[in-house]
């Protein structure tokens, strides 16, 4: 493990745009001291993990950010209508420290409320509750961060359009707020003020909610959604909202899921990315704006790393660091340059080190690799966190702090192979990358490399070459698992080419085996003939082999055929082709020897009979040519 040797801080960024007239960061911004536009507490803060986070995008104009550093403490700047926790009112134009925990592990803003993860597995709400999405029952809201219930087994959090959704570490999903169009997944379209469990399922992997859909994915990799579904957005082939979970499709090599407003981002295992829902603007970044209701695949590439579906775009990265937006581009929110919407995914700018991407409907932020921090889109609160209120159309770096990661090592062991080892750039926690692909390595005798596993035994997680890795929290060894060859075997056919009876049979063979040339006893042979050999053409022309021969198997299927030839008095080789007589043959031969005998005697008496004895002798050898020769 690495570290940058300063402070060692590192936040969890949250662009958090806030409901414009009804939401904002407020009680962070309550501190006794504070500026107007500054605070006196400035510290260098660091992207915890690496990655920038966004509460996935409730409807509205979102206008604040928020992030954690590696102490525990909540940072937030942008708008601050005192409305959620505590109060102040006065707009923060850079990062300002709320209250003196050390402790918080994620934040999570929706619409109009805001969702907290301790490190000890307490769940915290404060804002709105005008739905019950606090999950702390009746209330008319609050100021100030409250527990939800006593339970400490809490994962993860998802603050949605006012509803929130936690996961357990048992892997059972919760969920509170509002409930309209069944987006909790309950079963019905009633609203909840306390978290109520989804279902009996404990294979819950990841939750994201937006607007009035929610979107989830099993550990089996499989996807789920629920809620309205008025544009697609469910991804079902159907516009019919559904207040349970139904999977999408029956894939299940789904890895990250994104949901924006009113449409939906995934990607696989394999680094495609795939998209349904509204196509309006273009942010389903398809090359239109054509609603789809089933998940389309998002051109060709296979290296997609993140995705973060925003209101009405949509920002990625690849694998290769570089980062990619589309859809509309109203102020420049896309950070392409200008306000022109993007149908299809654009690249912003040309840096290739971009680490992770959040984005809100009307302001990104993003990290790279060197661990700084840039912002780009509206900021008439101050929510870029740039000092000041001007919007920008291209990522400018936040400069009034400075980022500091952790960093984790990625070590390839080729586990007996040989060759090129493959070296990967040290990672953050959270951060993805291609597993490293098997080309230049050389496998055991025998063996063929089969995946990259995290153990040496391959009992681990498994990866395909240039499968996404989601780098965990501590350094990461992927050992090559290699596995036996299989034996490529080819088909052995017997043709008996016209004649009948049992066609015997072999086994496959591989390439270079050697087997004996099938007897022909079983086999009847056409009229008039008898067995020669087998041959690999049918008319005889190519390689003969004798019944009993070896033959070595080529690496191509074989078949044998029977040659036939003339039958020569007795049988061939093997076959049932030898030549037996009739009884017209039998007859035919004592009618023939009687006259011989008849022939002879007349010669003894010296009588003329002598000639019909010899013409008789001459037939009787034609005949009996006629018999043996057929």
């Amino acid at each position: 493990m690495t570290s940058a040797p300063n402070k060692m801080l590192a936040f969890a960024v949250a662009a958090l745009m806030l409901y414009s007239g009804l939401f904002a960061v407020a009680g962070a911004f309550s501190n006794d001291g504070d500026k107007e536009n500054g605070n006196d507490n400035d510290v260098a803060l660091g992207a915890k993990n690496g990655s920038v986070f966004l509460a996935d995008a409730a409807t509205g104009a979102f206008t604040a950010s928020s992030a954690i550093s590696d102490d525990g403490t909540l940072w937030l700047w942008g708008r601050n209508l005192n409305i959620t926790i505590g109060g102040g009112g006065v707009d923060k134009y850079i990062p300002t420290k709320f209250g003196t925990a050390t402790d918080w592990a994620s934040i999570s803003y929706g619409e109009p409320h805001i969702l907290g993860l301790k490190t000890d597995g307490t769940l915290w709400a404060a804002g709105y509750n005008n739905y019950g999405q606090l999950g702390l029952g009746p209330i008319g809201g609050t100021y100030t961060m409250m527990k939800v219930g006593t339970d400490t087994d809490w994962t993860s959090i998802t603050a949605g359009s006012s509803n929130s959704f936690a996961i357990k570490s048992d892997g059972t999903l919760w969920a509170a707020g509002h409930n309209h169009h069944g987006q909790l997944g309950l079963g019905d379209t009633v609203d909840r003020d306390t978290f109520i469990q989804v279902g009996t399922d404990i294979d819950w992997a990841s939750v994201s909610s937006n607007s009035n859909q929610t979107i989830a994915i099993k550990t089996d990799g499989s996807i789920w959604s629920c809620g309205q579904n008025l544009y697609g957005n469910l991804g079902l082939g159907d516009t019919v909202d559904r207040d349970t979970f139904i999977q999408v499709g029956t894939d299940i090599d789904w890895a990250s899921v994104s949901a924006g407003y009113e449409h939906s981002l995934a990607i696989k295992t394999d680094g495609t990315l795939w998209a349904w829902g509204r196509g309006q603007f273009g942010r389903l970044g398809i090359g239109d704006n054509i609603d789809h209701s089933i998940p389309t695949q998002v051109g060709t590439a296979n290296d997609w790393a993140s995705v973060s579906a925003a209101g009405v775009n949509t920002f990625a990265t690849k694998t290769d660091g570089t980062l990619w937006a589309w859809g509309q581009n109203n102020y420049g929110w896309l950070g392409t340059e200008g306000t022109m919407n993007r149908y299809v995914p654009t690249q912003i700018g040309t840096a290739n080190d971009w680490a992770s991407v959040s984005a809100s409907p009307t302001h990104t932020l993003a990290t790279k690799t060197d661990c700084t921090l840039w912002a780009w889109g509206n900021n008439n609160h101050g929510q870029l966190g740039l000092g000041d209120t001007i919007d920008r159309n291209v990522p400018t770096e936040v400069t009034f702090f400075s980022l500091t990661l952790t960093t984790y090592t990625v070590t390839y062991d080729l586990n007996g192979g040989t060759g090129t080892i493959p070296t990967e750039a040290p990672k953050v926690a959270g951060a993805t990358f291609a597993t490293a692909s098997a080309s230049g390595l050389i496998a055991p005798a025998g063996k063929q490399f089969k995946e990259w596993n995290t153990t040496a035994a391959g009992t681990g997680t498994a990866y395909a070459a240039g499968a996404i890795v989601i780098m965990p929290s501590s350094d990461l060894t992927l050992y090559a698992i290699w596995q036996d060859i299989p034996l490529v075997t080819f088909t052995v056919t017997y043709n008996l080419n016209g004649g009948t009876g049992t066609i015997p049979t072999e086994a496959p063979k591989g390439a270079g085996y050697t087997f004996a040339a099938a007897s022909a006893s079983g086999i009847t042979p056409p009229v008039g003939k008898v067995f020669k050999s087998w041959n690999t053409a049918q008319s005889g022309t190519g390689t003969s082999y004798a019944t009993g021969a070896t033959v070595i198997m080529p690496s191509a299927n074989l078949t044998l055929y029977a040659i036939w030839t003339e039958e020569v008095g007795g049988s061939g080789d093997g076959g049932t082709g030898g030549s037996s007589l009739s009884l017209a043959d039998i007859m035919m031969v004592i009618i023939v020897l009687a006259l011989i005998a008849v022939g002879f005697i007349a010669l003894l008496k010296r009588r003329p009979i002598i000639w019909i004895s010899l013409f008789c002798t001459a037939a009787g050898l034609t005949i009996l040519r006629l018999i043996g020769g057929g």
